[in-house]
């Protein structure tokens, strides 16, 4: 995976792509891989994956409709890595992620997964490490803590999002690719620097196709304002602009370095980039993907 701009632009050039750049420029993203480095992963306010979550002092263990979710990780702000061109995150705190592991959703049949993201602002010393709930259902864990640093690399969004080609069946954010030669030749460059690695921002690595932040929306809406009629989405602009507007915040797959495993999928954190800049975290939503 390139780890700068001009890395990425290169590797466009080498696979045939150089006519696409002025497009290909607007698309492509910085994003924050998180590695897993040596050091006290017990110490608090520190950027890990697992272990337990440090809160404020009057913030108790994450609740959806009762259900008390599972603690990814969290991500200390003042840490990171600057990158340009990437979507602006708070400049301190910690942005601590919750997931139902236990996916009550499902067994409840219900399609939603139940989620949290908490951004904390208190400082460092006025954190406290939190015990989990008593929870009576074997499968809710408490993963095994790793301590991470962030290092920059730059991502491709899924070919099905640029491929102008197959709109109106998928609607693309960006229909950036027209002939069969650039779809052949795109979809080679994005499998040679495609990984499954947690981190923040750009674009995902798709589990099963790439119509990710496609399925998103739909999800959501349910189908009430976007629907399949007469061969194309009904108010298909606003659904492309819909795809457009949500951001990554966290993909974090199951991978020996993190230790985390949610059924052996990858959960992928979403925001809508007007609820980023506002700081809405709790308008944030996670989605659980298995191969």
């Amino acid at each position: 995976m390139p780890h700068n701009r001009q890395e990425l632009i290169e590797a466009i050039r080498r696979g045939g792509l150089e006519h696409l750049l002025p497009s290909l420029s607007q698309v492509m993203g910085p994003a924050l891989q998180l590695v897993p480095i040596d050091g006290d992963a017990d110490a608090l306010g520190t950027t890990r994956m697992g272990g337990l979550p440090d809160l404020a002092p009057t913030t108790p263990w994450p609740h959806v409709d009762g259900i008390p979710l599972m603690f990814v990780g969290q991500v200390r702000l003042d840490d990171l890595t600057v990158i340009e061109h990437g979507e602006p995150l708070p400049p301190s705190g910690l942005i601590s992620f919750f997931f139902d592991g236990m996916l009550t959703g499902y067994d409840e049949g219900k399609a939603a997964d139940r989620s949290y993201v908490l951004h904390t602002t208190a400082h460092p010393s006025m954190l406290v490490r939190r015990e989990p709930p008593p929870v009576a259902n074997p499968v809710f864990q408490v993963f095994e803590p790793t301590l991470h640093r962030t290092r920059e690399v730059w991502t491709l969004p899924a070919f099905e999002e640029i491929d102008g080609d197959e709109y109106p069946t998928i609607p693309p954010g960006f229909p950036i690719i027209q002939a069969h030669k650039d779809r052949t030749a795109y979809q080679a460059l994005r499998r040679a620097m495609s990984s499954f690695t947690t981190r923040l921002l750009g674009h995902p690595t798709e589990v099963q196709g790439g119509e990710v932040r496609f399925n998103q929306v739909l999800s959501r809406d349910v189908h009430e304002r976007y629907r399949y009629e007469n061969y194309e989405y009904t108010h298909k602009e606003e659904l492309a602009a819909e795809i457009r507007e949500l951001v990554l915040l966290l993909q974090a797959p199951c991978e020996p370095t993190t230790h985390i495993d949610i059924a052996g999928g990858s959960v992928t954190f979403w925001i809508r980039r007007s609820d980023l800049a506002e700081g809405r975290f709790d308008r944030a939503w996670a989605d659980l993907a298995c191969s």
